[in-house]
């Protein structure tokens, strides 16, 4: 985030944070209830299947070469580094 330009920089972090905060709100209602009625297990079980799906949905992505170029801007366009 440091490379970006302080106007777009701002705007991002505050997204960021924003739909975080919106992201634990909705775990925990969901965790709360799926506790209340299969068992303590519950909530660790969903954190772990959405890990697992992000993890694949990650990993596919990048197989297929989405991650080739990453756009900063809608004018300005960043190769990624080729590892």
């Amino acid at each position: 985030m440091r490379d970006m330009p302080s106007d777009i920089r701002g705007l991002l972090n505050s997204c960021l944070h924003f739909f975080g905060a919106i992201g634990i709100l909705i775990y925990t209602s969901v965790s709360g209830h799926l506790y209340d009625s299969l068992g303590p297990w519950a909530p660790y079980a969903l954190l772990g299947w959405c890990d697992a799906f992000i993890c694949v949905l990650g990993l596919t992505l990048g197989l297929m070469g989405k991650f080739n170029k990453k756009k900063i801007a809608p004018s300005i366009e960043v190769e990624s580094p080729q590892v």
